[in-house]
Order: C-alpha cells, then structure tokens, then sequence
C-alpha cells in the first residue's frame, strides 16, 4: 500500500486510439500500488521497452482516491466518488501526490500527435506492413537493414507480436484507410528515453555518430540532434565524404552521415555506408543515433543505438524484443522537415 493510504482508486483516460485526446475513453482499474498496476493503458508503455516499471503514471484529482477504511457512496462505481470522498481525501492529498513522479509522456503525445509523427494515418498501411515483415522473413536484405544474425529464425508470429508491442496497434489494424497506427504515448516515450541516454552520453563527454537513410524528411531532426549534442559538451564523429568513384559512397550533411552523389541526397536501408564510417573510425562512437542500415549497421557490431522505426521497420521491433541495446522510437519516418520539431522538443525533455 502507498504510506498511510489504502486503497487507491484510478480513472485512466484512454486516447492514444482517437484522432485526438478530446476523443477518450475511461476506465477505472484498482490496485494496491500505483508502480504495479497492470491495467491495460499502464501494461501498454512498459511493455513496449522492455520496461515494465516505467508505466504511464495517471493524473489524479481529489475525488478519485479513497483514504483506508473510506466507504464509498453513490456514484463510486463509474469513479465519482462525490464530496463526501474529496473531502476526506483533502488531508491527505498533498502526501499522496508527493509519492507520483510527475509524468512528461501525456504531454509530449499530445504534441507528437498534433505534429502528425504518430496516431492513425501514418504514412504506410497495414498491407504494406504485412509485406515487409514478409520480406524479414524471407531474410530480405533491404528490410534486416544488415542485422541478419540477430534475426535469425524469426518467425511471423513473433515478428507480428513484437511490432504491434512496440507499436501499441496490430501492423495491419487500419483506422484510416491505406493508413497505418502508431501510439504517440510510444513516440513521446521512446523520444524521452532516447533522450536520457543522448543527454547521459554527451554530458559525460562522449561521442555520438549520426546517420540517416531517410535524408529527405528526418535531416532536420538530425541536425538538431547534433546542435544538443554540442550543447550538453559532447563530440559528433564524423569522416572524410566519398562520392565520385567510391565503392561505397558517402557523403555528410554537417555531422550527419547520408547516401550522396554530390547532386542529391537519396534514401536508402543500405547497411555499407555506416559499415565503412565504423570501420573508418574505429569504434570511436559511443552511441549511435540513426535510422534503417545506418543504425542497423551499428547494433549488428553491438554499439549503443537509437533507431527510429516506422510501422513497415519490423526488424527493428524484433531485435529490440530479443534484447539488442537499442532504444527504439517508434515514429512515421516520411513527414514534412519541419515536423519533428515536435520529435526534438521531446527528445530534449528527455534524462
């Protein structure tokens, strides 16, 4: 029980499946302790990073919790408890929130949602999910993104359950037509958690490695990265560009790594790239935060990562589910530049 409480009593307000939050459902879940609470909303952000402790924390209000011994009067089963329950709760009310650490995740899903990088029209639907997992298991190379042997006899099922974990909805659930699903309560969390392993790296003077495959909507998020990263005293690693004649091509916009030809940025989930700056640089990155074959090359040799995921990525889910040291943010990876502003206010808030 929480110190000098009995039983606590919690509405949860439930929006990560509507357009927007105004659009939520209740429900009432009790338990003896908020930090094991096993309601659905709570098992839901945990579960997805391997960190069941780390549950969505509920806003409670003064007629929402009852003191030990407390009856309840009429209106209790929906969760209202009435007056008579706020006013005993009073005495107790400042003692009882001191205990609950205050949660940033409602609040940056909000914005996450808002910015359009999660929610129920991401930008590749359930069939194309379903292929790409497909593809994972026919070990094809554009969707391993070079992370073959930690995929291994990875079967659908497996890779089926590990996506709609990460993603808070079934890879083929569909809400908008041709549209796919992303629970921005995921986003902000795997952007927060991003961000304290970014922000523990840098303070302490380390070096981060930037890539990424998907220049044309990520670089802004990127770049950004790389200015905090130089803000909190850490280093960026970083090479010489390879464009003309090179096996493998290179090039780099500022500190981050992508696939050029001098004319023009392109996308790609080639693993080579990031293969050939780590060979170059001799594991001089301590962490690397990137997307595609640019992270997957990185997790592949066991380095630190940070890797965004979109609902047609199931490699990523995979890994992270068998325990790969990767955080993994799990965003539409194919919005407008300006949109992940929203991404890098998170990710700041983030440690």
């Amino acid at each position: 029980m929480c110190p000098g409480q009995g039983l606590v009593r919690v509405r949860l307000v439930v929006g990560a499946r509507a357009p927007s939050f105004s659009h939520s459902e209740e429900e009432v879940i009790e338990g003896e302790n908020l930090g094991t609470i096993r309601g659905l909303p709570l098992q839901r952000l945990g579960q997805a990073h391997g960190q069941p402790g780390r549950e969505i924390h509920p806003a409670l209000v003064p007629d929402q919790v009852l003191p030990e011994g407390r009856q309840g009067g009429a209106g209790e089963t929906d969760g209202s408890f009435g007056k008579g329950a706020s006013a005993a709760f009073s005495s107790n009310k400042a003692s009882l929130l001191d205990l609950l650490p205050v949660d940033p995740v409602p609040k940056h899903a909000d914005l996450i949602l808002r910015a359009g990088l999660a929610g129920t029209s991401t930008s590749h639907g359930g069939d194309n999910n379903l292929r790409k997992i497909k593809l994972l298991l026919e070990g094809d190379d554009g969707t391993t993104f070079g992370m073959e042997e930690l995929l291994r006899n990875v079967g659908f099922d497996e890779a089926y359950g590990a996506v709609e974990r990460m993603l808070g909805y079934p890879p083929d659930h569909e809400e908008t037509p041709g549209r796919g699903c992303i629970d921005p309560t995921r986003t902000a969390a795997g952007l927060l958690e991003a961000g304290g392993r970014i922000r523990e790296v840098a303070s302490g003077g380390g070096r981060i490695l930037l890539g990424t495959g998907h220049p044309g909507a990520l670089l802004f998020y990127y770049l950004g990265v790389a200015r905090w990263v130089e803000e909190l005293g850490g280093g960026l690693v970083q090479t010489e560009p390879r464009i003309r004649g090179a096996e493998v091509p290179l090039d780099w916009a500022g500190p981050v790594a992508v696939l050029g030809n001098g004319a023009s940025m392109k996308h790609t989930h080639d693993p080579a790239h990031m293969r050939s700056v780590l060979e170059e640089t001799g594991g001089a990155a301590d962490l690397v935060v990137a997307d595609h074959g640019f992270a997957g090359a990185a997790v592949a040799e066991s380095i630190p990562a940070v890797a965004v995921m979109d609902t047609n990525d199931p490699a990523w889910a995979v890994v992270s589910a068998r325990g790969a040291d990767v955080t993994v943010v799990p965003m539409d990876d194919n919005r407008p530049l300006n949109s992940y502003t929203a991404a890098l206010e998170t990710l700041r808030a983030g440690g």
